[in-house]
């Protein structure tokens, strides 16, 4: 009996911490990511990178900005730091050596997610630099990788009237969500420039 009470006490403070934004992180729209935003929160990652990702308690990194995390694909990156830790900084993360490879899927996942909502607020909130329609044609064909499924052709008819809604065209669309990810203000406001041009 005890054992059954201390269970469902157990289950209790789960859903409890999930259900709080201050300790359950960013409620996620599927089940796979709330299943990383389970890990998220019982494996208490919020505690020192937050749950928006941008705090730095106790020294940990701003996985909002971490170029290691932006690289990442599938927990491939983080996977192995995450199982290893990092014991040798003076305020280390610990291991978590005993993470199955769905948790780290799923927790890699959610992590993406946040950074997606996070870079998206960021990018829409600053003021975006004059862009440059020559660098946003060739971000067009390399590194944004657009011309993986669009033609400038294609897009003309689509694109929206002002640019509020155009950055949100470029940003906000789930095939484009490795892009938000990674974007800087300067590639967003030459693609954007680019696109402006098309119309």
């Amino acid at each position: 009996m005890t054992t059954l009470r201390f269970c469902l006490a157990a289950a209790l403070l789960t859903s409890a911490l999930i259900a709080q934004k201050d300790a359950g992180g960013v409620p996620a729209p599927t089940e796979a990511l709330e299943r990383g935003r389970t890990v998220y929160v019982l494996s208490a990652c919020h505690y020192c990178h937050g749950v928006d990702l941008a705090q730095t308690a106790m020294g940990a990194a701003n996985l909002l900005h971490s170029r290691m995390v932006g690289a990442d694909v599938g927990g491939n990156l983080m996977g192995p730091l995450i199982k290893a830790g990092l014991p040798a900084l003076q305020t280390s993360m610990p291991s978590y050596y005993d993470m199955t490879p769905q948790e780290i899927t799923d927790l890699s996942a959610y992590i993406h997610y946040l950074r997606q909502k996070g870079r998206y607020a960021e990018l829409k909130a600053a003021p975006l630099p004059a862009g440059d329609t020559a660098r946003g044609k060739t971000a067009f064909r390399g590194s944004a990788k657009c011309a993986g499924c669009h033609t400038p052709k294609s897009l003309v008819s689509r694109l929206k009237k002002t640019p509020p809604e155009r950055t949100d065209q470029l940003l906000l669309p789930a095939p484009h969500s490795r892009f938000t990810e990674n974007a800087q203000p300067a590639e967003v406001a030459d693609l954007l420039a680019y696109l402006d041009k098309l119309r």
